[in-house]
């Protein structure tokens, strides 16, 4: 024999190290160890392989058995063995007869034999047991002691599909610092020995793995919970712990019959989250007050102006205003007021707004409404620029100066103390601004009133630098491709590019195809400048390595010509070259329907969750939030058309073919995603 005594010692010694570690391993006198390893590979189909251990020496033939739970039948094997025997087919236990080919020794960790075993229908949620063992091996008298009785089992569990999960609540408002304990219910009991929690935002709101959430920060956030491929989600809004109010005081103040002034309550502390107030007065025939403390004068004499806590009726605060005789071209006496209304008779106090200039009526509307009341007494100061902080009041006074419903105040330069304080915070809930960065307002910024000079525009930069250059140089038509806006279009004698090079060509190309005349060239000669002018604009503008070399630019050309359906291949490249202006990508995919898309269902991936339950392309644009507002009528007469709902995925009326999906995608890495 090829076994040698010291080499079978050694043999046990590891067989003693390993066997405490390796469950469902079959330990024989010799030392030997079979490995039984089952696995569901489908609905109806279980895998079960035997693996060696340790190397098998001078062995020619195998006698051996399977066990298999009722229900089972042999489907196929394979082996390092010529199996002589078949599996019986039914049969319980199934026996087989087998031979080594070639050689006589089996290696460690060999797939000694792999058999599918199947049932007719589909596996049902519950515990199986297979077994195996060798009954006989021969020849060599020692293979034969260490090999035969060889006998392993190992059991597959089988838990239920989940067919649904649902959570204990579906929105919690909470305060910063709170917890709560959300439990999640799986359906059938048993499906899933675990779940996922996860949350959209860890800045407002965290969870743990038995779905404890802690709430963070001010904000909305999103708890999802997952098992089996099955979500339930809980919204979660977090606000500030509140401050409570201690006191209000209120300054007395004088004002004209006939004229407006805005009281304003100081509040105690003054980061106070409790704002909200009511206002009276004492002899409506004498001055009245409305919900905003704005005070007309209407007779003369004094009058109690007394505002009220909404939290807290105890908490209140009064004051005297005093209604002055009217008087032309008077302001109202700035007291604990703030003047906003100084029209008396027929013309304005300031010295510096005469009624020939443009902006007289305009000034005059804006002091009525209670808009501004300039920039002192007597000046209204036309030509100095107006802050951010002044506009958006502006516009916050226009709109009757709501209180905000926003809780949370994103801007660490907008202060509670500030007098733009609720304008901004309405501004931002209405979708008006969002600031000039995530946590910044800057209130104080006015450079958008200053001349743009040729450093600040690109596009007239670049074209004052190609005098000359000729139509036929690469790098002119990499300039004449690339999309440039924005700004550019700001200033009367600044061209910008409203159409690309590269974009005109495609267009041509397209036309070309139809037979319309384009001014010379072909199709495909139009197709193949606009490719050359999409990678030219790519060398020069986005890349800064690797850059695409003529050699290649060729070679992608002769490899992809316009082909059988030129309109596909025309406005596919269009949509590559749009890659850097998405809204035209999109506008002109509506127009052409291609290229063809990829369905996002193919594009799930764990943790992403789309907030349009429609997941189609959207084939229009939704109107204005201010739509609403501004044109109500005609506004709810369209939505009606289109079913009650302004649905972005509703036709247009020239837009009659659905958009092109791809039927089947299958990259390297993964449907939608690379390394």
């Amino acid at each position: 024999m090829k076994t040698s005594m010291k080499k079978l010692g050694a043999v046990l010694l590891t067989v003693a190290l390993l066997i405490s570690a390796l469950g469902g391993f079959v330990y024989a006198a010799d030392g030997n160890y079979v490995s039984l390893h089952v696995e569901k590979t489908s609905d109806t189909e279980v895998t079960v392989t035997v693996k060696t251990i340790q190397p098998i020496d001078d062995i020619l033939s195998l006698n051996a058995k399977f066990t298999v739970p009722d229900g089972f039948s042999f489907k196929s094997m394979t082996s390092v063995l010529t199996t002589l025997g078949n599996l019986a087919e039914s049969s319980t236990p199934s026996w087989m007869t087998s031979k080594l080919e070639g050689s006589d020794n089996i290696a460690a960790n060999e797939n000694l034999y792999t058999v599918v075993f199947e049932k007719s229908d589909a596996i049902a949620a519950g515990t199986y047991t297979f077994g195996f063992e060798v009954t006989s091996a021969g020849t060599g008298a020692y293979t034969q002691h260490a090999i035969k009785g060889e006998s392993v089992t190992e059991t597959l569990t089988i838990t239920p599909t989940v067919e649904s999960i649902s959570l204990n609540q579906e929105a919690i408002n909470m305060v910063v610092g709170d917890e709560e304990n959300l439990t999640a219910t799986v359906e059938p009991e048993g499906a899933a020995d675990k779940v996922e929690w996860t949350s959209s935002d860890e800045d407002v709101v965290t969870v743990d793995e038995n779905g404890k959430i802690t709430a963070v920060g001010e904000g909305t956030a999103t708890i999802t919970v997952t098992a089996g491929g099955k979500t339930a989600t809980c919204t979660v809004t977090v606000t500030a712990k509140p401050v409570p109010i201690t006191g209000i005081s209120l300054d007395d103040a004088e004002v004209s019959v006939g004229r407006t002034i805005q009281l304003k309550p100081k509040f105690t502390p003054a980061d106070t989250t409790q704002r909200g107030v009511t206002w009276e007065s004492s002899d409506e025939t004498i001055a009245t007050v409305d919900k905003n403390g704005r005070v007309k004068g209407l007779a003369e004499g004094e009058v109690s102006i007394t505002v009220t806590s909404t939290e807290n009726a105890d908490i209140t605060a009064t004051c005297t205003v005093t209604v002055t005789p009217a008087k032309d071209n008077d302001d109202a006496i700035l007291a604990g007021g703030v003047i906003i209304s100084g029209i008396g008779g027929d013309d304005l106090p300031f010295t510096d707004v005469s009624f020939r200039n443009y902006y007289y009526n305009a000034v005059k509307w804006a002091v009525d409404k209670g808009i501004t009341s300039g920039t002192s007494r007597y000046t209204f100061s036309p030509d100095v620029a107006c802050t951010r902080a002044q506009v958006v009041t502006f516009l916050w006074r226009a709109a009757g100066s709501p209180a905000p419903m926003l809780n949370k105040n994103p801007f660490t330069d907008v202060h509670t103390s500030d007098y733009y304080y609720d304008a901004v915070l309405w501004a931002v809930q209405n979708g008006i601004t969002t600031g000039t960065s995530a946590t910044t307002f800057s209130p104080d910024y006015t450079d958008w009133m200053n001349p743009a000079t040729l450093d600040d525009l690109p596009t007239l930069k670049k074209y004052a630098e190609i005098d000359e250059n000729t139509y036929a140089n690469s790098d002119y038509i990499a300039r004449a491709s690339r999309p440039c806006l924005n700004i550019d279009f700001e200033m009367p004698s600044c061209p910008g590019d409203l159409m690309s090079y590269a974009e005109v060509e495609f267009l041509k190309a397209e036309a070309a195809t139809k037979g319309w005349n384009v001014g010379g060239g072909d199709a495909e000669s139009h197709y193949e400048a606009g490719v050359r002018a999409s990678m030219e604009l790519l060398n020069n503008y986005y890349l800064t390595s690797n850059k695409i070399s003529e050699d290649e630019i060729n070679e992608f050309i002769a490899n992809n010509k316009l082909g059988d359906n030129p309109k596909e291949t025309i406005n596919t490249q269009a949509w590559i070259l749009h890659m850097m202006n998405p809204s035209e990508g999109w506008a002109n995919m509506r127009r052409s329907d291609y290229p063809a898309i990829l369905n996002r269902d193919r594009l799930t991936k764990d943790g992403f969750t789309y907030t349009d339950s429609d997941w189609s392309m959207p084939v229009r644009l939704q109107y204005p939030e201010l739509e609403a507002q501004y044109n109500n009528a005609n506004y709810k007469a369209a939505i009606d058309r289109m079913g009650g709902t302004d649905n972005w995925h509703k036709r247009l009326w020239w837009d009659k073919a659905d958009v092109n999906l791809q039927p089947d995608f299958n990259p390297p890495f993964g449907k939608g995603y690379s390394e």
